[in-house]
């Protein structure tokens, strides 16, 4: 993959979260009312999405800021 098809890539990737923004603000709003409630948020994953769900903790615990 060369540099053009690379930014492509992520350009696109882009354009499907803009295209998914409410269900976004929906997601960002319960996690938010969660952690505002005291709440307990459980991420889990098998191989790279393990990955990905390690990084979000370390997020969440950083006091990462939603919305």
């Amino acid at each position: 993959m060369n540099l053009h098809e690379y930014l492509n890539s992520h350009n696109e990737a882009n354009s499907a979260l803009l295209l998914d923004e409410e269900k976004l603000k929906s997601i960002t709003s319960a996690i938010s009312l969660c952690i505002e409630q005291g709440g307990t948020i459980w991420t889990a994953g098998n191989g790279g999405s393990a990955s990905t769900a390690s990084h979000l903790t370390c997020d969440l615990a950083k006091g990462v800021a939603l919305g």
